[in-house]
């Protein structure tokens, strides 16, 4: 039962880690592809996303728990397996969460300086034209 266990939380902390980065993978590259070019959008997407499903996956593991969970010489009950899986889908959600509200917190964060930086661009550049249709003075 104890490695009927082990493979269920893992079988449990991946199946949750692909179905968050299913369910977010479109967001993810419509956010970077607003960003960046296609091209830099491509290899930053592969990396979020790999960032995202390591980080989850791992997060549902708990590797230290489950090793003494490995050593245990009496065989794990039905209710501890299933408690075992329940923190496995509780671990993978929450590191998703984490890893997910930092990729899109500093996408926002670089949205943000990149519409800052058109904006002042764009209004120094209006602002000359303006001021030499207009000069001081006339």
């Amino acid at each position: 039962m104890n490695a009927l266990t082990l493979g269920l939380v893992f079988a449990t902390a991946a199946a949750v880690s692909g179905c968050v980065l299913v369910a977010f993978s479109r967001p993810m590259d419509a956010v970077l592809l607003r960003i960046l070019s296609g091209e830099l959008a491509a290899a930053w997407s592969k990396y979020a996303k790999f960032a995202v499903l390591v980080a989850s996956f791992s997060g549902g593991l708990r590797i230290n728990q489950l090793e003494a969970l490995s050593m245990m010489t009496t065989p794990v009950s039905a209710n501890r397996c299933l408690m075992e899986v329940f923190q496995a889908v509780s671990g993978t959600l929450q590191e998703a969460s984490w890893a997910l509200l930092l990729f899109f917190g500093g996408t926002l964060i670089a949205y943000a300086v990149t519409q800052v930086y058109n904006h002042l661009r764009d209004g120094r550049h209006g602002r000359t034209e303006d001021f030499a249709r207009h000069p001081v003075g006339r």
